[in-house]
């Protein structure tokens, strides 16, 4: 087993808050009005997904997010 990172990472680099964030679109899209031809059965097996996606991802978290993204070091002016 991997030890945990301890570096923050950039909000936008989690996997499991794009998940989410692609959740949240979903839901609001069904809510204001899309209807799709979505089987009933489909929409249950896809709440299972993303239950079990967002498991997957918590545990395959090794880092904590909240800090600011590695950059690049800035090039001195005077090297070649």
């Amino acid at each position: 087993m991997k030890a945990p990172n301890k570096t923050k990472k950039a909000w936008y680099r989690s996997k499991t808050i794009w998940f989410n964030v692609l959740a949240i679109i979903v839901a609001l899209a069904t809510q204001f009005g899309y209807q799709g031809n979505i089987d009933p059965e489909f929409q249950q097996i896809g709440a299972t997904v993303l239950m079990v996606g967002n498991l997957i991802l918590r545990f395959k978290t090794n880092s904590p997010v909240g800090g600011k993204d590695e950059e690049e070091p800035e090039k001195d002016e005077n090297s070649s």
